[in-house]
């Protein structure tokens, strides 16, 4: 477990998102609601960045994720994880704004990464084959859950 711990510690500690949000993502983000927000723009980016990095397919297995790890949730800066239709909504209203920043990052990193000459990740590789075995052990418990509640419904409709 120490290794997952060392991995968001990287993150944290040398991956500063904010550099990356423009200004006028922070202005339409936080402007568009005319209050508070509950939820911070860099949550709701830690939480896709991470999900690339560990290629979660869908925003519930991402959410589901989140609340099943306090690390990634607290990495992401979130008390309470938002709901899906929370994500679609930030997905979609600022697809713009998104794309913009990650055309950010890749700029930044691509020459980074060219001039290494022999790739040797700082993360070590059993960290992440360790994380992504915690994952698809969750997921498995997932689908068995979906699966055995889909079968629940199927036979009360059965029976009544």
């Amino acid at each position: 477990m120490d290794d997952v711990l060392s991995f968001f510690q990287l993150l944290e500690q040398h991956f500063d998102l904010s550099m990356f949000i423009p200004q006028t993502f922070y202005h339409a983000f936080y402007q568009s609601l005319g209050r508070k927000r509950a939820y911070p723009l860099t949550g709701f980016l830690s939480a896709l960045i991470l999900q690339k990095i560990f290629s979660i397919p869908t925003d519930t297995l991402l959410i589901l994720l989140l609340n099943l790890c306090k690390k990634l949730k607290s990495f992401c800066g979130f008390s309470n994880v938002p709901d899906a239709p929370l994500f679609t909504r930030f997905k979609l209203r600022f697809s713009d704004h998104i794309e913009l920043m990650f055309q950010q990052m890749v700029d930044y990193t691509e020459p980074i990464c060219r001039q290494i000459v022999s790739p040797q990740p700082q993360v070590p590789y059993h960290s992440i084959i360790f994380l992504r075995k915690c994952l698809l052990k969750h997921i498995t418990r997932i689908a068995q859950i979906e699966r055995f509640a889909l079968y629940s419904t199927q036979q009360s409709l059965f029976l009544n």
